[in-house]
């Protein structure tokens, strides 16, 4: 069964690269002569040329035009995937498709616990600073100026850059994974304990955003370079000089995911926290119903 839907999926991926073929292998008659003549190159329709049963188990993680869009790589893995979980128990199908959800959900957990960012492309760097009207490449968005001799700002992703693939999932395309939205300019501590979901930025009462240290660990950790910890930063806005914002959809699922690792770490309680609940409504403004509905079950799949 896993063949044939690959078989098909292999034919279609043949006819996109070479869209002179027509029927039989042949190619179409005046195609590319004459002037004034253009052609239209369509996607093709993936998922109407997998067989029924493999849509059905797709329809489980993921859309029609979600599928239409991912790489033949992916579509390939999700095949092989499909094939293995003909021949396993429910139990084992459950967890296969946990596992696929949760990496695509939260791609934070693949960051290494000694990871600092070491792209600090100029480009992107400059790019951050004119969007926000940050003074110099030594402002922090959380500290301020900072001793440029002793305090170390690099750019920050807030969305990952291993998974630029996934802004999908928010309406965006991978190409804006070095968009200055998605980018902060943050003090190296900051950075790490943002990329380790220690930290996060939520929204206070009069909807600017702040940082909530979720971590209680690391609250009396000193941040390089300066004389402050990071208790001394707790609840401190985000410095947005130009008065433009990042990615704010990308925030709100950075700090719901920094939430639901703060419970399975045992940093907070159960219950749902009001910060949270915001965060839920601002990616219902930002993005439409069936996008929500792919997110929640994201969200469904990651530990808790």
């Amino acid at each position: 069964m896993a063949d044939r839907g690959e078989s098909n999926i292999n034919r279609a991926e043949d006819d996109r690269r070479d869209p002179s073929r027509g029927k039989g292998g042949g190619r179409k008659s005046g195609m590319g002569r004459g002037r004034g003549r253009s052609h239209v190159r369509h996607q093709p329709d993936y998922w109407s040329l997998a067989q029924p049963e493999f849509r059905l188990w797709l329809a489980n993680i993921t859309t029609k035009a979600e599928y239409n869009k991912l790489p033949i790589a992916e579509r390939r893995e999700l095949l092989r995937d499909f094939g293995i979980s003909q021949q396993r128990s429910d139990g084992e199908l459950r967890g296969l498709l946990q596992r696929f959800l949760a990496s695509h959900a939260d791609p934070y957990v693949a960051v290494s616990a000694t990871h600092y960012s070491r792209d600090d492309s100029q480009s992107v760097q400059a790019a951050s600073i004119a969007y926000y009207g940050l003074c110099n490449e030594k402002f922090c968005q959380v500290l301020g100026a900072v001793d440029r001799n002793r305090v170390s700002v690099i750019n920050a992703h807030i969305w990952p850059r291993s998974a630029a693939q996934d802004l999908i999932l928010f309406d965006l395309q991978p190409a804006k994974i070095h968009d200055e939205r998605n980018v902060l300019r943050l003090q190296k501590d900051i950075e790490r304990a943002f990329d380790h979901r220690e930290l996060t930025f939520v929204e206070n009462d009069e909807g600017a955003l702040v940082v909530k240290v979720i971590n209680p660990d690391i609250l009396s950790e000193t941040l390089t370079g300066t004389t402050m910890t990071f208790n001394d930063i707790q609840g401190t806005p985000l410095l947005l000089p130009s008065g433009k914002n990042p990615f704010r959809r990308l925030i709100a699922h950075h700090s719901i995911l920094s939430h639901k690792n703060a419970r399975t770490q045992g940093w907070i309680g159960d219950d749902l926290s009001e910060v949270e609940v915001k965060a839920g409504a601002l990616i219902a403004h930002s993005l439409d119903e069936e996008a929500q509905a792919r997110l929640k079950l994201l969200w469904n799949a990651t530990p808790t």
